[in-house]
């Protein structure tokens, strides 16, 4: 896909963006206000891990019609990862999903 293709261009010195979507806009917004390690971020381009919700932010002028073609939701969550302990990350984010 060209989403693939872009990815592999943008990454080829490494990092790691995740993307993952809960049930709506408030359970995005509650798991993105329980984590404690990552901050939450409007860029990606830190070594800090940094969560934010694109469909509300980055993405917040896009039409609905825009918004369904690029996959977008409004309980969407895109994690840009850091420079952290990974299994630090991952606590984080069980807490924060629980």
């Amino acid at each position: 896909s060209s989403a693939y293709k872009n990815a592999s261009k943008q990454f080829s010195l490494g990092g790691a963006i995740l993307t993952f979507t809960m049930e709506d806009k408030a359970k995005a917004y509650l798991v993105l206000n329980q984590l404690k390690l990552i901050k939450r971020g409007t860029n990606i381009q830190d070594n800090k891990s940094l969560a934010i919700a694109p469909y509300h932010t980055i993405y917040a002028e896009f039409s609905d019609e825009a918004k369904k073609e690029y996959l977008l939701h409004e309980g969407m969550i895109r994690l840009s990862v850091g420079i952290e302990d990974s299994e630090d990350l991952i606590e984080d984010l069980e807490n924060a999903l629980c």
